[in-house]
C-alpha cells in the first residue's frame, strides 16, 4: 500500500435506511444505516473515489487497528 500498488477500496454493504434526494441535490441518496459485509483493499475499485490516501506505520496504533478490523470481519461473518 505504501508503494501505491493497492490503493482502492471495495466496500460491500446492504443499505438498510436511506433518504432519496431531488434532482438538484449533488447526491442521489444519503445512506443513514448499512449492514457491512466486507471491506477490501483492491487495485481497481468500482468507485474511483474509494481510495486509500494515507498509511500509518505499523506500531501499537496499527496493531490496535488490525485487531479491530479482524474483530469487525468476524462480526460480519457471524
Amino acid at each position: 500500500m505504501r508503494m501505491g500498488a493497492l490503493s482502492g477500496m471495495s466496500i460491500g454493504y446492504r443499505a438498510t435506511s436511506w433518504v432519496i434526494h431531488g434532482k438538484n441535490h449533488p447526491a442521489r441518496r444519503t445512506l443513514k444505516a448499512v449492514k457491512l459485509f466486507e471491506v477490501s483493499i483492491v487495485s481497481d475499485p468500482s468507485n474511483g473515489l474509494a481510495r486509500v490516501d494515507a498509511v500509518k506505520s505499523h506500531d501499537d496504533e496499527g496493531t490496535r487497528f488490525s485487531r479491530a478490523l479482524a474483530e469487525l470481519a468476524a462480526a460480519v461473518r457471524a
